[in-house]
């Protein structure tokens, strides 16, 4: 049964998510001025107390490992780096959208395990490519499931009609999605980040993870989410990750030979990121 309503429309319908947090518009327009100053950006996120703390946070965390101690907002920016400023901010903003889901829908933390375990291995993945951007591929693997709480959210009659069907976890979900709304959470992921004026390379790789072939310029990005979900999946739930499809890792010109490495890093990695990026402890 298709919903007579389209990916766009859903989206635009959620009036919450019609715009970028205040914080995240005026931040990514900062980070788009190649004059910009450190100053200038800290300022921005002085205004957020949230995002204020978890830069400090992380900065001052084992991650970066200073052994003297980092007060100054503007410091903790040039130390950062744009690039993981605005997954930070994306971060801080996306993981306070929809803590208020039923629970029979979805588990929260689960959800964000998932799209965390998602952004490192993107992350990592896209650090043994020549050419691709790391952190870009983070940020793609924290959005990427962004369209299943809409979904679930906006139609959660619908959704409960996919999760009836014996097949619809995982990477299987689009398609059931597909025939039973008339379009996927993927779809709606890239409507998402169309409306919030996030880059296009963004839209196109989130939007098309399930089906690579149809990205318009970002194929291997996409191809790349694709191979970070799927492992995450069988991370969770406990299959064999030995069976990833191994066209999968081909589509990447990588080998499987690097799983176990893969999810070892993103293991060490997993707990300082819960807290510093996501600022959560609840999974």
């Amino acid at each position: 049964m298709a919903k007579s309503i389209s990916a766009i429309e859903l989206v635009k319908n959620v009036t919450h998510l019609n715009s970028l947090p205040v914080t995240l518009a005026r931040l990514q327009e900062l980070l788009d001025q190649p004059h910009s100053s450190s100053n200038d950006i800290a300022k921005v996120i002085g205004s957020d107390p949230g995002l204020t703390a978890n830069l400090l946070k992380l900065v001052n965390s084992a991650y970066f490992g200073f052994n003297r101690s980092i007060e100054s907002l503007e410091e903790a920016v040039r130390i950062v780096g744009t690039h993981q400023l605005h997954s930070l901010a994306l971060a801080n903003s996306a993981s306070k959208l929809f803590d208020g889901l039923p629970s029979e829908l979805i588990s929260m933390p689960k959800f964000w395990r998932h799209s965390l375990f998602t952004a490192l291995y993107g992350r990592l993945l896209g650090k043994q490519i020549q050419g691709t951007d790391p952190e870009h591929l983070f940020v793609c693997g924290l959005l990427h499931n962004m369209g299943s709480l809409i979904l679930y959210s906006e139609l959660p009659e619908e959704s409960k009609m996919c999760f009836m069907q014996p097949s619809y976890h995982g990477m299987q979900r689009a398609p059931i999605e597909e025939l039973m709304i008339g379009f996927s959470h993927a779809d709606v992921a890239a409507e998402l980040a169309r409306l919030w004026h996030l880059p296009r390379r963004l839209e196109e790789t989130i939007g098309n993870y399930i089906h690579p072939e149809q990205s318009r310029g970002f194929k291997k990005d996409a191809s790349l989410i694709r191979l970070a979900a799927t492992i995450a999946y069988a991370q969770d739930s406990e299959e064999a990750t030995e069976e990833i499809p191994h066209q999968l890792w081909q589509d990447v010109e990588l080998s499987g030979d690097l799983l176990n490495k893969l999810l070892k890093s993103a293991e060490q990695q997993f707990e300082s990121a819960k807290r510093f990026i996501l600022n959560r402890d609840d999974f």
